[in-house]
């Protein structure tokens, strides 16, 4: 699975951001998205969750790796093989 995040600064390397991105608690993402894929052959679905969403259904101090070892495809079952975050999600309910 990989990672793929627009949130860190600039003159972070992406090994870097690939690491603290999963290691992150939800709630520190409240305002973003993350698109997630289904990597299986025949299957490839992808989704996009409201970050917020997720951390009011698991606890919001679970971490972002957490949650995407735990999503599965609602078609097939299988794991997400990549994830993306980005922000742009606008906070107002």
């Amino acid at each position: 699975m990989f990672l793929i995040c627009s949130y860190m600064a600039a003159n972070a390397s992406p090994r870097a951001q690939r690491r603290a991105v999963p290691e992150s608690p939800l709630r520190d993402f409240e305002a973003w998205l993350m698109g997630v894929d289904c990597g299986e052959p025949g299957c490839r679905r992808d989704r996009v969750y409201a970050l917020a969403d997720l951390a009011r259904f698991y606890d919001g101090t679970v971490t972002v790796g957490v949650v995407l070892r735990r999503l599965r495809c609602q078609e097939c079952g299988c794991r997400v093989t990549a994830a993306t975050i980005q922000s742009g999600l606008q906070t107002g309910r």
